[in-house]
């Protein structure tokens, strides 16, 4: 048993098992290749992000968080609970970035016990039947290709705006920033759910601020002459529209009984030589850089305690049985 599930599972005792309608909504964040010092919250002296500070300091906060220092194994432990060598997803190319067949991922879990599952953005275990999003659980998925957009999307001029995606495993052109489709795509499903009184697992993976660095102009100027422009704006993009998120959570009325965690899928990279929280190293080594992460959790209605930092040591396969407690589900 991980030690998060200890520690949130222990302390929502008497309510974990309340009727469907009643259990909590999930909403995962999880942004690419942002490190552990990418964050003004950590001590970042240029990047501002505002809105995941504010969620940062609303959570409870797990400091010694780890996940693989890489893209792939880090999506498929946290969908399996299961270690990436065990459930087949070990890198991000080269055949083996595929989950096992007939290991169940977090949403077919919550599915079977009356979850509506959705996916909006980079998915990264599998582009084609039986890999795909909408094969592993996903009843509604808006996702890209691959590990990245010049990897494998349709076309390669600039992808990241005005590109073609994938809905439900169709090939659709749609127009603005992929950052903005995601959130867009993942806010009205989420209403839509809202109406149908449907408990729901929104799955909120962005491809930013993974390369290439392609951002709206607003996002890049502050940060021109001051460190990596196009990555950080990138990141504050992604903090403007966390933030609108958690506006519309508040209005609409389910902040309470939603559990939000936010986390990222590796170490740092391109932020690693303007600030690191004090760790070495980044992305694919062993060092702490590579894979001690942030982890945030939040959940009001759920009897957590107050916002604090947890140092015992925790890691991204003790977050699906950790939410299955938390939501009743067997």
């Amino acid at each position: 048993m991980g030690a998060m599930l200890l520690i949130l599972g222990g302390l929502t005792a008497g309510v974990v098992a309340d009727p469907p309608a009643q259990r909590p909504n999930v909403i995962i964040v999880m942004t690419d290749d942002q490190g552990l010092g990418d964050f003004s919250f950590t001590g970042n002296p240029i990047l501002k992000t505002p809105n995941m500070d504010r969620l940062a300091r609303e959570s409870i906060r797990f400091t010694d968080f780890h996940v693989c220092p890489m893209c792939t194994p880090t999506r498929g432990q946290l969908m399996t609970g299961i270690d990436a060598v065990r459930n087949g997803a070990t890198s991000v190319t080269a055949g083996r970035s595929f989950l096992r067949p007939a290991i169940a991922t977090m949403p077919e879990l919550l599915s079977r016990a009356g979850y509506r599952t959705g996916i909006f953005g980079k998915w990264h275990l599998g582009d084609h039947f039986p890999h795909r999003p909408i094969d592993k659980g996903f009843q509604e998925a808006v996702y890209h290709l691959g590990w990245g957009m010049l990897q494998s999307a349709p076309e390669f001029d600039n992808p990241l705006i005005d590109g073609r995606y994938f809905h439900n495993g169709e090939a659709k052109r749609f127009k603005g920033h992929c950052t903005d489709l995601w959130f867009d795509a993942a806010t009205t499903w989420i209403k839509q759910r809202q109406a149908a009184g449907e408990p729901f697992l929104c799955y909120l993976p962005t491809n930013a601020p993974h390369g290439p660095h392609v951002e709206l102009e607003e996002y890049v100027d502050p940060y021109r002459g001051k460190g990596p422009a196009a990555f950080f704006g990138m990141i504050a993009h992604v903090d403007q529209r966390l933030g609108q998120l958690d506006d519309f959570l508040t209005e609409s009325g389910l902040r309470d009984n939603t559990i939000v965690i936010f986390m990222t899928d590796n170490g740092g990279t391109a932020g690693v030589r303007t600030f690191n929280a004090g760790l070495r190293a980044g992305k694919t080594t062993y060092y702490d850089g590579g894979h001690r992460v942030p982890c945030w959790v939040r959940w009001p209605a759920g009897n957590l305690g107050p916002p604090r930092d947890v140092a015992v040591p925790t890691q991204n396969q003790d977050i699906l049985p950790t939410l299955l407690d938390l939501c009743g589900v067997p």
